[in-house]
C-alpha cells in the first residue's frame, strides 16, 4: 500500500481539526440557544404541577369557568417558578398567561390583570388570551358591585349637603343645558378612557371648575384605610386651554387652623383639549379616622375637572380606576367574538339549566351586537 504524503496528512489532520472544532461550535450553539428553553420548559413544568396541586377548576368546565384555590401555598409557590421561567423567556405569553390565571383564583384581580395584559401584549391574535382577560374584567366588575366600602362623593353630598363648605349648592350648575355659562358644574359626562378605542365612551357624574372656583368637602374618613378614585377630564365644550397648559389639584387639610396639603395634581397639555377621561387614584391613609376637608381647584378659563370620585378601600379604588367595564369591552372586541356565537353559548348554558352562565353569555352577545358584530 502507498504511503500518504506528509502534505495529505496534514490536510486531513485541518479537514478533521476544522470539523471538530465545527462540531463543538454546534454543540455550544445548541447550549446558548437551547437552554433558555430548557429552563423555562422546567420552570413552567413546575409550575404546572403546583397549580393543579392549589387550584380546582369546575367540573365540566367551561370556557368562562373560574379556578378556585385549594392550597394556597401550592399557588404561592408555582408563582416563583413562573416568575424564574420569565427571565429565560421574557417574550413568550404562556407563562404571564399562567399567572394571572393562579391571581384569578386567588381573587386578586389587579395582580391578574397586571399579567394577562402583559400576556396580550404577546400574543395579540390569541383569542382564548383575550377572553381570559375578559373574565378578569369580569372579576373586577363583580367585586366592585358587591363591595360595602365605596362611597360615591356626589351621593355623599346629596345625602349631607351641609358637608358642602364651599360654595353653596345653589352657586353649581347641576345638569344646564349650556354648560360653558358655569363657574361649577356637576352634569353627566360621556367620554372615552384614556388609552382606549374613541368608540369605547364611558359616563360619569363629573365635576368641573373654572380659574377662581373651588370646592370644599368635609369627610370623616373611617379608620381602615382608604383612597379616592377618580376621572380627569376637561369638558368638551368652551375656549382653549392656554399654550402653557392647565392644571387641577386636590388638597387635604385636617382642621381650619390647618395647613392645605397637595396630594394630587394633574396638568392638562393644550392637545388634551380633545376630552378623554384619565384615571387616578389618591391614597387617603395618612388621614385614617380622621375628619378632614378636601379641596378642589382649577386653573383654566375652561371647565375641567373630576368625575366618578369615589371613596373606597385601596383595591377598590384601584380596580375603580381601570374602568374595568371599558376594559371588559375592549377585550370582547379584541377576541373577535360575534354576537352569533355568544348568543349561541347563552342558549346552550339556559338550555344545561345554568341560568348565571347563560345572563353572562347574553351580556357579552348583546354588546358586541350593539357594536355592530
Amino acid at each position: 500500500m502507498a504511503e500518504s504524503s506528509p502534505a495529505r496528512l496534514r490536510t486531513k489532520k485541518s479537514v478533521a481539526g476544522a470539523a471538530l472544532g465545527l462540531t463543538v461550535l454546534g454543540l455550544l450553539a445548541g447550549v446558548v440557544f437551547g437552554a433558555p428553553h430548557l429552563f423555562w420548559a422546567y420552570r413552567i413544568q413546575k409550575a404546572g404541577a403546583l397549580m393543579e396541586q392549589g387550584m380546582v377548576w369546575p367540573d365540566p368546565r367551561y370556557s368562562d369557568s373560574l379556578p378556585q384555590t385549594v392550597n394556597a401555598l401550592a399557588l404561592s409557590n408555582s408563582l416563583v417558578h413562573l416568575d424564574r421561567a420569565q427571565r429565560w423567556r421574557p417574550q413568550h405569553f404562556h407563562g404571564y398567561r399562567q399567572q394571572a390565571r393562579v391571581h384569578m383564583a386567588l381573587g386578586e384581580w389587579l395582580a391578574a390583570e397586571r399579567y394577562i395584559t402583559q400576556a396580550r401584549h404577546r400574543a395579540d391574535a390569541n383569542p382564548l388570551v383575550q377572553f381570559d382577560a375578559t373574565l378578569v374584567y369580569e372579576g373586577m366588575m363583580a367585586e366592585l358591585e358587591a363591595d360595602p366600602s365605596l362611597q360615591p362623593l356626589w351621593d355623599f353630598v346629596w345625602d349631607a349637603p351641609e358637608r358642602l363648605i364651599e360654595p353653596d349648592l345653589s352657586a353649581v350648575c347641576l345638569f344646564p343645558l349650556d354648560a360653558t355659562a358655569c363657574g361649577i358644574l356637576i352634569e353627566d359626562l360621556t367620554l372615552p378612557v384614556d388609552g382606549m378605542p374613541s368608540t369605547l365612551t364611558w359616563e360619569a357624574a363629573f365635576l368641573g371648575l373654572r380659574r377662581g372656583q373651588v370646592m370644599e368637602l368635609m369627610l370623616d374618613l373611617p379608620s381602615a384605610p382608604r383612597a379616592l378614585a377618580f376621572l380627569l377630564a376637561v369638558h368638551p365644550d368652551g375656549p382653549s386651554l392656554p399654550s402653557a397648559g392647565a392644571g387641577l389639584s386636590l388638597k387635604v387639610r385636617t382642621g381650619p387652623e390647618a395647613e392645605w396639603r397637595t396630594v394630587h395634581q394633574h396638568a392638562f397639555a393644550p392637545a388634551d383639549g380633545a376630552s378623554v377621561w384619565v384615571p387616578a387614584t389618591v391614597d387617603l391613609s395618612p388621614w385614617a379616622g380622621q375628619a378632614v376637608t378636601l379641596r378642589l381647584e382649577a386653573e383654566a378659563e375652561r371647565l375641567m375637572g373630576w368625575g366618578q370620585l369615589t371613596l373606597a378601600d385601596p383595591a377598590a379604588a384601584a380596580m375603580l380606576a381601570q374602568v374595568p367595564t371599558v376594559r371588559w369591552r375592549e377585550t370582547l372586541l379584541a377576541g373577535d367574538h360575534t354576537s352569533r356565537d355568544l348568543m349561541a353559548l347563552a342558549t346552550e348554558a339556559d338550555n344545561r339549566g345554568h341560568t348565571e352562565r347563560g345572563a353572562a353569555w347574553l351580556r357579552r352577545a348583546e354588546f358586541v351586537e350593539g357594536m355592530g358584530r
